[in-house]
């Protein structure tokens, strides 16, 4: 609610914003400075002078010396926003990113990212393999998806990078 009002406070006719980062400050009420300037700019084509590539050090900054963590979800900053698991969400990052993201990472200085799990499809496995420059008949493929949802069940979570590459070595 506060990035919206915000937002029509401005439309209104206010001159300035009093913004946060990371949401922290004097009153909850405050909306984030990240947040705020991309919906500016996304939205409403205002330039705001801000380096959204440097947004997310600003964060890690105020995270550090306040010592109050970000959730790796929360907009703009988190760490997993561009992070990916479900086979279909993947497929659609790949085809048409807008579907899935409502800004480019790459405004942010950021990558898109996949998550290896029991959700994930084989575009997902696919996706990772080129990342890792890494070429496999689609039989193996197949079976690599099937050992990664297999290993994600087990572990109750996703499969990380060095044991996705255990998989692969050990097909």
């Amino acid at each position: 609610m506060s990035l919206a009002g915000t937002i029509a406070s401005l439309n209104e006719g206010a001159d300035i914003a009093h913004v946060t980062v990371n949401g922290l400050g004097e009153k909850s009420g405050n909306t984030d400075i990240a947040e705020l300037a991309l919906a500016l700019k996304g939205l409403y084509n205002v330039e705001t002078n801000l380096k959204f590539d440097k947004l997310i050090e600003l964060s890690k900054l105020v995270e550090r010396l306040s010592n109050i963590k970000v959730s790796t979800m929360k907009p703009v900053v988190g760490d997993m926003i561009f992070t990916r698991e479900s086979g279909l969400v993947v497929a659609q990052m790949i085809n048409h990113p807008p579907s899935v993201e409502g800004y480019s990472p790459e405004l942010l200085g950021r990558k898109r990212s996949v998550a290896l799990g029991k959700k994930s499809e084989k575009k997902s496995i696919e996706y990772v393999l080129n990342e890792l420059d890494i070429n496999l008949s689609e039989d193996k493929i197949d079976l690599v998806l099937e050992k990664v949802k297999n290993m994600s069940i087990s572990n109750k979570g996703t499969v990380n990078i060095e044991e996705f590459k255990k998989i692969i070595k050990n097909l």
